[in-house]
């Protein structure tokens, strides 16, 4: 602070250039602006400065970072900030300093929570009420988790509480209809260290019974004094056991699933209650990828099941043991068709069920998780058949519809899926959907929308965040906007995504969307130059083979290594061999993003020729783009080629665009077209202006180069695309409006736009 004499010296110095001054001002509490003696100067520059964004504090640490940050982590980060810069900043030097934030696979992410640095800490403390209620709300909000809202009211007054989350101590959350109370994540590992392993064990038995007496009696609260009962070391009957464990697998927690499933199998007094946990058990172990583990359990539920449907017929067994019949078929063929690539057995089972399934329901139920089988292994027609057409004006139940998008995603009816998922999938529907599958109403809206050529729409639509928690459809609503951002030409942003994937793949061991988020990955990382980092992900995903998916798109990881080692001829001859199997697999949208793939490395015709095959099959803008730009880059037209930018450009693949731009620069400059050429190129940089660090072999190769204005140019440009015309130009900068207007014919011409209007993007994206 400075007092009256000094800061007069400062404005002072300010107002005559003597001095540069960088001054802050805090904002009322009240968020109105505030006025200050600097803002009387006319050099002065005022920026406010708004709470950060997660799209501000990605950009943000990329460049303090100088490489991506994993979207999970910074969704983190800006939690943990709250929009704070200077807190952002506080919490990066100590997560470096703490070695909790990692660069990893070519993107920074976090290990654990981010800790507080020591002025965090020292603010936070400095605010705490010194009473015992904070002190046990503390605690137990650090060592059980988040809290339902009602039981933390038993713990402190509503008033300090209300403090609390003020400080940034605790913060409320709610979920769908639950809220809860959680204690700020950079103090949660201070709270765990500072007590003794017999106090920990105090706190979860004491919060266990505050939640059975205090706390809404429902499957989540059961789940959670199960498993502060299992840490404290404490016995759990059999239908705690039980209900438990189911509520542990519908929360996507497989490892605790697995152990509570064990335990109740062997204790449990009722046999139904027995098989019931064996289901659990084996859909649980399938999750984790102990896939043979998988299917000795599961197989031996589905034929106890029969058994006591035959011995039972009609009795009051009968309907419980064909829900938890359904259930563990629709878990075995699915373990069969993933984890042991043997479609014909979980076609067989879900048959064999079939028979001993009396009621409709049950025997739709069964005949959907055939033609999902179907959708999987690679036969979407049948799939379809199997199905039979839509209900007009019904959406049907939320598995079928799913498993009809994606069949209709494969042969192309891909504004068709999206229209068919987007509504249920937007429409607040609550019906559960199969967790453990990739066939998720946000994931096929995502694909199909990219693939129909509406990926700017499908970027927006899903611009809320990154997915929460490692739920299997969070993994593969990652992978999905990876691969959108791959179609856009956005390798970076990509490379958060399928990083981020393999993130939450890895906490709870769920191997089945592996070879996609490593392709991904790889061919992300490839094309924004970070070779090394491509390449030694490359080298993991070797190590570490997951599940073989039909569609092919698994070849993207081994073709972009081709590439970087300069083997284009491999690279080619690989992403042919993946485009043959999504042919074989009657998946017209992955094949035709491996073709096109193919052709930017090496033309041909006959990528061309099945490229346009699949356009006339398939839905929306990006097929054609994709035929009309593999049939110029052979022929080499420029008329063709700047055609083929264009309807690349509608679809939003601007990567694509660009380099059919830059061939078309090649093409015109052949052709002594220089002022075509030049536009050319000006229009292929534009086309990158959104892409981020990008670059591929084409591009490479022509050496595509940015606008080069000289200074009279660029400020004759300026003032023209700010709305002045000829005659007040050449006025302020006292020339004549004929010298204005051949500086500007010569700004039209190397920019490649054609009006004042178009010149203030275009001078943007230079």
């Amino acid at each position: 602070m400075l007092d009256a004499a000094s800061t007069t010296m400062v404005l002072q110095g300010a107002f005559t250039g003597r001095v540069f001054v960088v001054a802050t001002v805090p904002v009322p509490e009240d968020g109105r602006a505030t006025t200050t003696p600097l803002d009387q100067g006319d050099d002065t520059v005022r920026v406010d400065v708004f709470p950060l964004d997660p799209a501000d504090v990605g950009k943000l640490l990329r460049v303090v970072l100088g490489a991506p940050v994993e979207q999970g982590t910074i969704m983190d980060l800006t939690d943990a900030c709250g929009g704070s810069l200077k807190a952002l900043r506080e919490l990066i030097l100590a997560a470096r300093t703490a070695g909790t934030l990692e660069q990893h696979r070519g993107v920074w992410r976090g290990r654990g929570s981010f800790p507080a640095s020591p002025t965090q800490l020292e603010r936070i403390w400095s605010r705490l009420p010194g009473t015992r209620e904070t002190e046990d709300l503390l605690t137990a909000l650090g060592v059980c988790g988040p809290l339902e809202i009602g039981v933390v009211e038993q713990l402190a007054p509503a008033d300090q509480l209300i403090e609390l989350e003020r400080d940034g101590v605790i913060r409320v959350r709610r979920d769908s209809s639950r809220t809860k109370v959680e204690l700020t994540p950079s103090l949660i590992s201070i709270v765990e260290g500072a007590l003794a392993p017999p106090r920990r064990r105090e706190i979860l038995l004491t919060q266990a019974a505050r939640l059975r007496t205090w706390g809404a009696p429902d499957p989540d609260n059961e789940l959670c004094r199960a498993r502060w009962l299992m840490e404290a070391g404490a016995p759990l009957d059999p239908p705690m056991l039980l209900r438990g464990a189911d509520t542990a697998l519908r929360m996507h927690d497989a490892p605790l699933a697995r152990l509570l499933a064990r335990v109740a199998v062997g204790t449990a007094p009722d046999p139904m209650d027995r098989l019931k946990a064996l289901v659990v058990h084996g859909e649980a172990a399938h999750r984790l990828g102990s896939y043979r583990s998988a299917e000795r359990l599961l197989r031996t539920a589905q034929q106890r099941l029969v058994e006591v449907l035959e011995l039972d017929d009609g009795g009051d067994c009968a309907p419980r043991a064909e829900t938890l019949l359904i259930g563990a078929v629709a878990a075995r063929a699915k373990n069969l068709l993933i984890g042991l690539a043997d479609p014909g057995a979980a076609l067989a089972a879900t048959a064999t069920a079939a028979l001993r399934v009396p009621s409709p329901d049950g025997r739709h139920t069964l005949q959907v998780s055939r033609a999902a089988v179907h959708v999987a292994a690679g036969n979407p027609e049948r799939a379809l058949a199997i199905l039979g057409k839509p209900e007009r004006g019904l959406q049907g139940d939320a598995v079928s519809t799913v498993v009809r998008a994606m069949a209709w995603i494969a042969r192309g009816r891909c504004e068709d899926a999206a229209e068919l998922a987007g509504n249920r999938a937007f429409t607040g529907s609550n019906e559960p959907v199969d967790a453990s599958s990739p066939h998720q109403l946000a994931y096929p809206v995502i694909v199909a929308m990219g693939e129909a050529g509406q990926i700017d729409e499908a970027r927006q639509t899903m611009a809320a965040g990154a997915p929460r928690g490692e739920a299997p459809q969070n993994i593969w609503v990652a992978n999905a906007r990876g691969r959108c951002e791959l179609l856009a030409g956005r390798p970076e942003d990509a490379s958060r995504w399928f990083a981020q994937a393999l993130t939450l793949a890895e906490a709870i061991d769920y191997r089945m969307s592996r070879p996609t988020s490593f392709a991904g990955l790889v061919a992300a990382l490839a094309q924004c130059g970070r070779t090394a980092d491509a390449l030694s992900v490359a080298e993991e995903a070797a190590r570490h083979p997951g599940p073989a998916w039909p569609h092919g798109e698994e070849a993207l990881a081994a073709a972009w290594s081709a590439v970087l080692a300069g083997d284009t001829r491999q690279a080619v001859g690989v992403l042919l061999h993946g485009a043959r199997r999504a042919r074989r697999a009657q998946n017209l949208a992955a094949e035709g993003f491996l073709l096109t793939d193919a052709v930017r490395l090496e033309p041909s015709a006959h990528g061309a020729q099945r490229l346009t095959v699949i356009s006339r099959m398939a839905q929306g803008r990006l097929a054609p783009a994709r035929a009309a730009f593999a049939d110029a880059v052979l022929k080499r037209e420029p008329d063709r080629l700047v055609r083929a930018a264009e309807l690349a450009e509608g679809a939003g693949a601007r990567l694509l665009a660009a380099e059919a731009y830059a061939l078309a620069q090649q093409a015109f400059a052949a052709g002594g077209a220089g002022r075509q050429a030049e536009g050319m190129s000006a229009r292929a940089l534009a086309a990158l202006g959104g892409c981020g660090p990008v670059t591929t072999p084409i591009l490479a190769r022509l050496r595509v180069r940015s606008i080069s204005l000289t200074d009279r140019e660029r400020e004759i440009a300026e003032l023209a695309a700010s709305g002045r015309s000829s005659p007040e130009i050449a006025a302020l900068l006292s020339i004549a409006v004929r010298t204005v207007d051949n500086h500007l014919q010569r700004v039209y011409a190397k920019t490649g736009v054609t009006s004042r209007q178009d010149l203030a993007e275009a001078l943007r994206r230079s």
